[in-house]
């Protein structure tokens, strides 16, 4: 699709679908249309767009649904999405709209981590002035921020104070590296969701962050950080 040539009344569904992978590519990211997605223990599962972004310091695939609907989008979207997230080895969940949201699908996301985009024709009545809206473009521009761990003290969460240290060298993934509470409770992100975070939020330079009771599961012990 030329997005230089087309307006928003031609889309349809599909091309809506290939608008988002759009906006999605680049020379760093693999994208795939309508994809059949393996599910374990459900086959595959046709995703509207997936995304596997070599851009970040881990490696990451994103699972995305695309609604071109009408009325917003109700909270029984943003649940499958998540049970996808779940199932599947990918690190992240979007929906995108055209017409926003229900207030139970943002609550909804606000708990299970989904991010919620919406994806519309700009109104220049109420958006931005008259002079300040031109024309859509193909093109998305994007400038990756590099970050790199210089240091992590970790313990494990059942040893004493004076437990023997050692240095060790792992490699990171979404299943040893989620975040829990020191009551072993599942805090709904992984390192490297956090990582990835600060790498976008965070200005240029050194920057210590804080786990406070917090620990992480690897290789099935609790590692306090």
């Amino acid at each position: 699709m030329d997005l230089d040539n087309v307006y928003w009344d031609d889309f349809d569904w599909k091309s809506y679908q290939e608008l988002v992978a759009g906006i999605f590519a680049n020379e760093e990211n693999r994208v795939e249309v309508e994809y059949d997605y393996s599910l374990p223990g459900a086959g595959e599962k046709e995703i509207d767009v997936v995304v596997w972004d070599e851009s970040e310091l881990f490696n990451s695939i994103h699972l995305i649904e695309c609604k071109f609907e009408n009325t917003p989008i109700s909270a029984g979207v943003v649940d499958e999405v998540s049970n996808q997230v779940i199932r599947s080895d990918a690190e992240r969940g979007l929906v995108v709209s055209r017409s926003g949201f229900r207030s139970g699908a943002v609550k909804r996301a606000e708990g299970t981590g989904i991010k919620l985009i919406t994806l519309r024709q700009i109104d220049p009545d109420t958006d931005f002035a008259d002079d300040a809206v031109h024309s859509l473009k193909g093109t998305q521009r994007i400038f990756i921020r590099d970050i790199e761990i210089l240091d992590m003290d970790v313990e494990r969460l059942d040893d004493s104070p004076d437990g023997e240290i050692q240095e060790i060298y792992l490699s990171f993934d979404r299943l040893n590296s989620r975040l829990f509470t020191t009551d072993r409770e599942f805090l709904g992100e992984t390192l490297i969701d956090r990582v990835n975070y600060l790498k976008r939020t965070k200005s240029v330079g050194e920057h210590t962050e804080e786990f406070d009771d917090t620990v992480m599961l690897i290789r099935g012990e609790f590692i306090r950080l």
